[in-house]
């Protein structure tokens, strides 16, 4: 057999073996990449139903917090309207407190402790307290003036004192 003919037959066995290798190269990878590929799908689909959750979820808190506005912005009506009339009971107060002698009086009385002049269960009792509906103990204190309520009223309003 001529040489080249058998230099030229085992360059082709040669070039058979490494497009062979390079084909189960290729075969090899391929696999190895539609693996990856499955992976990254059920990824895919994992972040999508956890993105519909979380849409859900943000359309949930969305209604929660526009409920909650409005809850707010009642009650900050209703704040807003109880200070006012709280403010036009001070100025009613503190005009009968500058006109009347016996309301100014009637607010500086030492209350019973134990609140029973609201039922008027207070009777007066003997030397010992023991009269029915009658708590012993300290007074409960006497009301505060106007000029005391009206300083209270500025400091749980968030206002500073004038000076």
């Amino acid at each position: 057999m001529n040489p080249i003919k058998r230099y030229i037959g085992y360059f082709l066995i040669v070039l058979f073996l490494v497009m062979g290798g390079f084909g189960v190269a290729s075969w090899i990878r391929t696999q190895q990449l539609e693996l990856v590929v499955e992976t990254e799908r059920t990824k895919q689909k994992e972040l999508i139903e956890a993105n519909t959750a979380q849409a859900t979820a943000i359309e949930t808190l969305k209604n929660v917090r526009e409920s909650d506005t409005l809850v707010l912005q009642s009650l900050s009506k209703d704040l807003n309207s109880l200070a006012e009339r709280d403010a036009r009971v001070n100025l009613k107060l503190e005009l009968l407190e500058k006109n009347d002698a016996a309301f100014r009086a009637l607010l500086a009385t030492v209350l019973p402790a134990g609140g029973c002049v609201l039922d008027n269960s207070c009777a007066p009792g003997g030397a010992n307290g023991s009269a029915k509906g009658q708590a012993t103990g300290k007074p409960a204190g006497s009301v505060p003036n106007a000029a005391d309520r009206a300083i209270d009223n500025r400091e749980r309003l968030g206002e500073k004192q004038p000076r």
